[in-house]
């Protein structure tokens, strides 16, 4: 039974297996690791007599915290670890590549803001050079007028002078004729 469990979790483990170097090399170590403590217990005959062995070979008492918060018994096994491991490694492959997913699309947010401020910039223009455009429209259409209403003014003095002449002329045939 315990080699069918063995066996799942080592499929399991595959199923988490990343296309990252780091992780992989992360779990060969830890395999490594787990082979030399291995080793080491059955050399000692054992495990050590109940007393606590760090990994470079040095005794600590057994209330040490240290080897309450380090060890891999803590969560059932190295087996447990290493699968910790992968996931963390798992986590923070996907982490930097959605940061990097984040960061591309900050820079083009930026780029649009960028383009729409030249735009914008570029609108002001023409509005001003249409603006000014229309105002000298304006100035020249009221010049204009006032010159074309003087000019009538002219004209229908003109035309009122050069009737007040042939009426005068009209006069003066009538006077000459009776």
């Amino acid at each position: 039974m315990a080699e069918e469990d063995l066996d799942e979790e080592q499929q399991e483990l595959a199923k988490l297996k990343c296309a990252s170097l780091s992780t992989e090399e992360v779990v060969d170590r830890q395999r490594a690791k787990q082979e030399r403590e291995e080793r080491r217990r059955e050399m000692r005959g054992g495990g050590g007599g109940g007393r606590n062995v760090v990994s470079d070979g040095r005794r600590m008492a057994a209330d040490y915290p240290g080897l309450a918060f380090g060890s891999a018994g803590m969560f059932g096994g190295s087996d447990t670890m290493m699968k910790f491991s992968v996931i963390k490694n798992e986590l923070h492959n996907i982490m930097r590549s959605q940061l990097r997913r984040v960061d591309g699309e900050v820079a083009a947010m930026a780029e649009r803001v960028k383009r729409l401020d030249e735009n914008l910039e570029k609108s002001e223009r023409h509005i001003r050079e249409a603006t000014a455009a229309l105002s000298e429209a304006v100035a020249f259409q009221v010049e204009s007028a006032s010159s074309a209403a003087d000019q009538k003014e002219e004209e229908g003095q003109d035309a009122l002078s050069m009737f007040d002449a042939q009426l005068r002329l009209l006069e003066a045939k009538m006077e000459e004729a009776r």
